[in-house]
């Protein structure tokens, strides 16, 4: 009986892990699920300009953060992009302490996104 702990114990860890780095081609093929959530974690005005469509805006911000994604399914994938890529890590281990467990990034943020030949949204 007690073989099958640490194998189980080992998949949870495993499960409970880094976030997965996605390109915009990932991304784009996700996008539209309904199992995924995207956040973006820019500012308001920076949302408002262009963000990936079908993306909420949860601007990365001490006073907001938490607030903003308390009401988020956390069983669903989560997706979080930034500018640069450079918020979204920490982001990540915020949502990750408060039991998001599927969480995935864009590489190189909504920068990547646009340089890689994808389109904003307004």
């Amino acid at each position: 009986m007690r073989g099958w702990i640490f194998p189980v114990i080992f998949f949870i860890f495993l499960s409970c892990g880094e976030p997965e780095y996605l390109t915009p081609a990932d991304i784009s093929s996700v996008v539209s699920s309904e199992k995924t959530v995207i956040i973006d974690l820019r500012n308001e005005k920076k949302f408002a300009d262009g963000h990936i469509k079908g993306a909420i805006n949860a601007e990365f911000h001490d006073a907001t953060f938490l607030r903003d994604i308390k009401n988020i399914d956390k069983e669903k994938t989560i997706v979080l992009y930034c500018g640069e890529g450079i918020k979204s890590d920490e982001a990540a281990e915020i949502m990750k302490k408060e039991g998001f467990r599927n969480i995935k990034i864009l590489s190189g943020g909504y920068t990547r996104w646009l340089s890689d030949g994808f389109h904003g949204e307004k």
